[in-house]
């Protein structure tokens, strides 16, 4: 009886251990680790390094998704290091990536956009790609002190394949308090000191890979955010102090204003004239903020340029509709389950919208894109 339960056992893990490695190669390739590490130095810079190992287990892999790495940064106040980079092929051969496998390109999203035309998007061409080979890719991103208003971050826990190892590790100075917050998972970090460093790691295995549906709720997502600001207002203030929320729109600006609105009889019906100028007349510069160091341009800049990021168009409306005396604010929405009054983290916004309150229909949000 004991021997034919034993086999009983044996044979369901011999069945879940065959099952679950067929689920791993039914993907079209598997990160065998990852790891994503910061390091906040004592000066106020930081170091940003990334090393991944993946393996590849479709011509689809390589010739769509993973035969190029794509590492966009700002030059201006960021240096990256290409550490190692090269491919071990199915029969064990080592393919170390030549010199013309690193290419900088301008990325997609500043074209057009000469305000943005100095950022750059490295282009790693993985060499020696084929079905079962195992691509290893590790470079660092140095960054500047002041890019960033205060030092915060956010990272996904899970890929578009499986993950069997990642590893998420931030390194402040031993007197700086890290705030951090785990969304839809319990996973908590190891804390360990040393040389005047804590060092905060989330270890995760068996990662399972991000469902294909589309429009997934943003509440579901397993999100690390993680930041040295006290607290949410302590980080509202410091992105705040910035020049483009305190400068004064110049003469081109209020003539324009003037125009839109002298016709108008309502406050409503100024507010829409002047949202539609704010949308028509200034292209959208879709540049993800994290590359800008969360700043934007001040009204009068962005108005010359004819084109806007979404903060910058809402910082611009505010102050198009101020000069038409309407009481205007810009502001930042950010999903539900992702706001926290502890946890100060301008990464958990996600668009910007302009408050207004007119006489006509009381407080309303206005977009600044459609």
């Amino acid at each position: 009886m004991k021997k034919s339960i034993f086999t009983t056992i044996l044979a369901l893990l011999v069945f879940q251990f065959t099952n679950l490695q067929a689920q791993t190669e039914s993907y079209d390739a598997e990160y065998l680790k990852l790891v994503k590490e910061y390091t906040l130095n004592a000066d106020g810079s930081y170091d940003f390094h990334y090393f991944k190992e993946i393996k590849l287990n479709t011509y689809y892999a390589f010739h769509r998704l993973f035969g190029e790495t794509f590492i966009v940064y700002n030059p201006e106040y960021q240096e990256l290091k290409i550490n190692e980079a090269f491919t071990i092929m199915a029969d064990g051969k080592k393919i170390v990536a030549p010199d013309n496998a690193f290419n900088e390109v301008l990325p997609g999203f500043a074209r057009d956009i000469a305000a943005y035309n100095h950022l750059r998007e490295m282009v790693v061409t993985h060499t020696g790609t084929e079905i079962g080979c195992v691509i290893t890719l590790d470079y660092t991103v140095k960054t500047e002190k002041g890019f960033l208003p205060f030092f915060f971050g956010s990272e996904e826990v899970r890929e578009i394949v499986p993950v069997k190892e990642l590893n998420i590790i931030i390194n402040v100075p031993d007197n700086i308090d890290l705030k951090h917050r785990m969304l839809n998972n319990r996973t908590a970090p190891a804390v360990t000191g040393n040389e005047g460093r804590k060092a905060y790691t989330w270890t995760f295995r068996d990662v399972p890979a991000l469902s294909h549906a589309s429009n997934q709720d943003p509440d579901r997502k397993e999100v690390l955010f993680f930041s040295t600001a006290k607290d949410m207002t302590a980080a509202y203030f410091a992105f705040v102090n910035q020049d483009a929320f305190k400068s004064q729109p110049g003469p081109a600006i209020s003539r324009r204003v003037d125009t839109a609105v002298k016709d108008k009889k309502s406050d409503l019906d100024m507010i829409l004239a002047l949202q539609e100028v704010v949308i028509d007349e200034l292209k959208l510069a879709d540049i993800p903020l994290i590359y800008s160091g969360y700043k934007a341009r001040t009204p009068d800049v962005a108005w010359q340029s004819a084109n806007a990021t979404g903060l910058e168009k809402a910082v611009l409306l505010s102050e198009m509709l101020k000069k038409a005396n309407i009481n205007a604010c810009p502001v930042a929405t950010v999903t539900n389950g992702w706001y926290s009054t502890e946890m100060g983290n301008p990464a958990v916004y996600d668009g910007y919208l302009v408050q207004v309150n007119p006489k006509e229909t009381g407080r309303i949000y206005l977009s600044v894109t459609q």
